[in-house]
């Protein structure tokens, strides 16, 4: 009797299947964790520049934050001109908040979940949040 050699079309479809549910099980793995690892350093960017906004304000006796924005940061040598790079592309911006006594702090060109997950995290440590902005894919919140 003759052995049978090769894969049979079963076979073939079987790794192939399995493959591809592994391949798409670790795209889906390293999207998540691209997504958390920019959230992450959204957030630190935000309380960086909060912070060092609050040291401009003490370090030139300003009044409120009327006259606030990311040159004046830079200028005054609290930050550099990279610590206003958004993780997902463009700058982030800094301007006086509603009110004048806070900053409003802006990322712009955010994915739905990613400015959902900046929202989540932030309200507790912002006076005014604009998750209703998640829509246009633009985060901004006053600190």
């Amino acid at each position: 009797m003759q052995k049978q050699q090769g894969n049979s079309l079963l076979e073939i479809l079987l790794v192939i299947t399995v493959s591809s549910v592994l391949i798409l099980l670790a795209v889906r793995y390293f999207t998540v964790v691209d997504l958390n690892m920019r959230v992450a350093r959204a957030i630190s960017q935000v309380d960086i520049i909060s912070r060092a906004s609050y040291e401009w304000l003490e370090y030139d006796q300003k009044a409120d934050f009327s006259m606030i924005s990311k040159d004046a940061l830079i200028h005054s040598g609290l930050l550099q001109a990279n610590d206003f790079k958004n993780p997902w592309g463009g700058t982030i911006m800094v301007a006086p908040g509603s009110d004048h006594n806070h900053v409003k702090i802006e990322l712009n060109h955010l994915s739905p979940y990613a400015c959902q997950g900046l929202s989540r995290h932030l309200e507790t440590i912002a006076f005014a949040n604009a998750s209703s902005a998640c829509d246009s894919g633009t985060y901004y919140g006053e600190f």
